[in-house]
């Protein structure tokens, strides 16, 4: 795979996940999103995502009406959520609400992907993005990922080899590299993955 490539090959997807979520969450806020991506150490291409929007709720200003528009989300979440995963590369997707409350709800939307690169290239933002790799080697690079996005966390778990990375949060023991991202956050993601 050559540099750049997977930037032109789903520069297009971006804007569909933007519209989706957008739809998902149309007249609602969203305090924080967290991007969990755990990859098969065998093939480290495939993997398992979990995606949670955290604290939903309205920004109406009165509570009747923002009470009017999670009920609207409550009755609404399904086919809303089947927008998302239309443009969204998962495979046996499921969505649900927790934390359901009047005034509030968590989403979390879960599936396997084929392809890391589809799922990365899919949620971070059209900046600078740059694959490398083969069946067994994994190179990604991205620079300004969401630039104007709220508070979100990239958590990319891999039990394999970890070549390098430029998370601020790495855990060892469990080979779990986090970045911050948003407009406070990491401006750049690297991390370069082997298979055994």
């Amino acid at each position: 795979m050559k540099p750049g490539e997977a930037k032109s090959r789903y520069h297009g997807t971006w804007v569909l996940v933007c519209a989706a979520l957008a739809a998902f969450t149309a007249c609602l806020d969203v305090d924080r999103m967290n991007i969990n991506l755990t990859l098969d150490e065998k093939d480290l291409y495939t993997g398992q995502a979990k995606i949670e929007f955290l604290n939903i709720h309205s920004t109406e200003g009165s509570p009747e009406k923002q009470k009017r528009e999670m009920d609207e989300l409550f009755l609404e979440y399904r086919a809303e959520a089947d927008n998302v995963l239309r443009v969204m590369p998962l495979y046996d997707p499921v969505v649900t609400l927790r934390n359901k409350k009047a005034l509030s709800t968590d989403a979390v939307i879960e599936g396997k992907f084929k392809n890391v690169l589809s799922v990365l290239a899919s949620l971070l933002s059209e900046g600078e993005f740059r694959v490398e790799g083969d069946r067994k080697t994994l190179s990604v690079y991205c620079k300004n990922p969401f630039n104007d996005s709220d508070e979100t966390d990239l958590i990319i778990r891999y039990p394999g080899k970890i070549l390098s990375h430029n998370s601020k949060n790495f855990d060892a023991k469990t080979h779990t590299m986090k970045w911050r991202l948003g407009s406070t956050g990491d401006r750049e993601i690297r991390f370069a993955l082997k298979s055994e």
